[in-house]
């Protein structure tokens, strides 16, 4: 964004390609070597919220000392762009609580330095591309807006019946012109009703088909994404964005192409107020207008605040999912109290946002209130004298109501369809980070027609050779530098080291979840590219910290997501691990072990996780610390199973004691 200000059109995809970030975001010093790279100078200022508007904008500012946001305007508010959370405007009093006094001013390019732009690709959330991505939905679109203009067509004659039946049936006694016109008017009522209801029809259709496909899709492209995806993300969030895209049909059904609609056909009815009276209909269109003005700007003031709305959600939600993750420890030592002051101050801030959004939109609906009572007056002061000095007759001073109401009804339809569309664009605005990965990251998911070439492979040998790793580009040294050795298929290798020292990123490596910097990991000779990703993956199992019991049986704790269960493979590992704990079980295998296995000891979840990993019958077992806080017995019968494996196994240990394999490879 601050590239752009300058004429450098280069994307945030393009960016997260040419530099690889930790866990920890960037530094200061990274962001600038990042713009020195692509062609400007910085400055680095310490100053207060005051002298903010002596920077050079767009500036960056470090933010509530934990990372970068972009200045993009000063005024009587401010203007944000957070990485994490999109636009936010604050106050200055805001400001100054979440400004951590450091900021860094863009300046001028650096003279003949050339750079291969990228032109930063559209919103994946426009309706246009949501239409291109799932073009079975064409169909309904259009005759969605086929039934608004029809309903907006047959709106023009409803009015005109009272005025026919005062001015023309009533003066002259017609009956037989009356029951023409109830016929008549009768049938244009059902025609409206009909295609009223159709178009619901049609809505509930598309809401129904798009939100589910695009709910679908897009968590199907989050699972996609890298693991470091997730390092850096809370679940909070991932929940927030699944739940914008859930809503996405009202991009379709409510949309611009909708709203413009409504808004010409508002026009035609102030038209046909004008053209009974001028000077009433100008009164009465100009009030509608005014309206319509103040409106928008609320509804951009409740935008602002629905922004702020869902960082504060979000970090409330968090709160709650901490507390859960958490609560075993929370409750040895005793400090639920800061729990429930964490989540008390996050619950205010939240609560105060959806107050102030319910007031602004209360607001709102109290100023239409007055305006209909204002145009009641109005009517009744201007339309009266008219009809008294003759300029118009009592059926035109019916009409100008009948009109009036249609063109404030569908005033506030547009601007009610505007207010949906401008929340639910907030909310996407931060859904498209995910998109934004997926352009710049190598997705999981491979090409279907090379998906399984080598189904049937073998892993084999597994070499490494000159292997380089670093978790960001500006890490002065890789945590694996130069490394190279050979695993033959089917031996037992101990990879050990202190702590930190990277064994644990190796296994990473070796099981495909990060990609080398450079050098290479060959599986019989392929990469795993060639070999093809997820038949690699199908070969390797793993057993390290992040695996966790699930809410569910014993026995669909060891088979997973596998939908035909083998019951003599499970009993057969069963034996082979000494679970002999299950026979004491309430129901045996189909004991539900509760969540993160309440039920079970820390050794019994370690053997539960190794049972899980030999049910998939691996190629390659990778063990990341697999005895650690264990107890000698159970330790004892891990290291014993580990022996016994006829596949390749690597283990990783900072133990000195453990001895037993064929290679080890040393950490420094």
């Amino acid at each position: 964004m601050v590239a752009s200000a300058y004429g450098t059109n280069i994307s945030l995809s393009h960016l997260r390609k040419s530099y690889k970030l930790s866990k920890d975001g960037m530094s200061l010093y990274d962001i600038t070597k990042v713009f020195y790279d692509i062609g400007f100078t910085t400055n680095v200022y310490e100053l207060d919220v005051a002298h903010l508007g002596d920077l050079k904008l767009p500036a960056i500012l470090f933010w509530n000392n934990s990372h970068f946001v972009v200045l993009e305007a000063v005024g009587s508010d401010y203007k944000i762009i957070d990485p994490a959370f999109g636009r936010q405007t604050y106050t200055k009093s805001e400001l100054g609580v979440l400004f951590s006094g450091v900021a860094l001013e863009v300046d001028q390019k650096v003279a003949f330095y050339d750079v291969d732009q990228e032109q930063k690709p559209t919103s994946h959330f426009s309706w246009l591309n949501v239409l291109s991505t799932y073009p079975t939905f064409f169909g309904l679109f259009f005759s969605n807006i086929l039934m608004l203009i029809v309903v907006g067509l047959l709106s023009f004659a409803v009015p005109k019946l009272f005025p026919l039946v005062l001015n023309d049936v009533l003066p002259n006694n017609d009956v037989e012109f009356l029951t023409l016109l109830l016929i008549i008017f009768g049938a244009v009522f059902l025609a409206k009703s009909a295609a009223l209801n159709f178009s619901s029809y049609i809505k509930y259709q598309i809401s129904r088909g798009l939100n589910q496909q695009t709910a679908r899709d897009y968590y199907a492209l989050i699972t996609s994404l890298p693991v470091n995806f997730f390092e850096r993300r809370t679940p909070a969030q991932a929940i927030r964005y699944i739940g914008a895209v859930e809503n996405i049909s009202i991009k379709i059904t409510d949309g611009w192409l909708v709203i413009l609609i409504s808004v010409l056909i508002s026009f035609v009815f102030g038209a046909l107020l004008l053209a009974i009276d001028a000077f009433i209909g100008g009164v009465l269109v100009a009030s509608c207008i005014m309206f319509m003005t103040v409106r928008v700007c609320l509804i951009q003031l409740i935008k602002n605040v629905h922004s702020k709305q869902i960082i504060a959600e979000s970090k409330r939600n968090q709160s709650v999912i901490d507390t859960f993750n958490s609560i075993v420890s929370s409750k040895i030592n005793g400090t639920e109290y800061k729990m429930i002051s964490e989540f008390s101050a996050k619950q205010n801030v939240t609560s105060h946002l959806s107050a102030k959004i319910r007031w602004l939109s209360e607001t709102g609906t109290n100023l239409h209130t007055s305006l209909n009572l204002f145009q009641g007056l109005v009517i009744a002061y201007l339309g009266t004298k008219a009809t008294l000095n003759g300029s118009i007759t009592p059926g035109d001073m019916i009409a100008i109501v009948l009109f009036k109401d249609m063109f404030m009804q569908n005033i506030l339809e547009s601007t009610e369809k505007f207010h949906s569309l401008r929340m639910l664009e907030t909310e996407l605005e931060h859904a498209e980070d995910v998109l934004e990965c997926s352009r710049s990251s190598e997705i999981e998911a491979e090409d279907i027609q090379t998906m399984f070439v080598n189904k049937d492979e073998p892993i084999g040998d597994i070499t490494i050779s000159d292997l380089c790793f670093a978790y960001s580009s500006f890490d002065t040294k890789p945590i694996i530098d130069k490394l190279s050795f050979l695993v033959p298929y089917g031996s037992k290798c101990l990879i050990r080291g202190r702590s930190g020292c990277g064994k644990s990123t190796l296994l990473r490596l070796i099981a495909t979840l990060d990609s080398p910097d450079s050098g290479s990991i060959t599986y019989n000779g392929m990469t795993a590219q060639s070999f093809g990703l997820r038949a690699l993956r199908d070969k390797i199992a793993i057993v390290g910290i992040d695996d966790r019991i699930e809410n569910a049986t014993l026995i669909e704790n060891i088979v997973l997501n596998t939908s035909d269960i083998d019951a003599v493979r499970v009993k057969k590992i069963a034996k082979l691990l000494e679970l002999d704990f299950i026979n004491s079980l309430p129901a045996g295998y189909h004991t539900f072990l509760g969540q993160a296995g309440v039920k079970l000891s820390m050794g019994q979840q370690q053997r539960i996780y190794l049972a899980r990993a030999l049910y998939k019958e691996p190629q390659l077992l990778i063990l990341d610390e697999p005895t650690s806080h264990l107890d000698p017995e159970s330790s004892s019968i891990i290291k014993g199973v580990i022996q016994k494996l006829g596949c390749t196994v690597i283990v990783v240990s900072h133990d000195e004691n453990e001895s037993g394999f064929e290679y080890e490879i040393s950490f420094n």
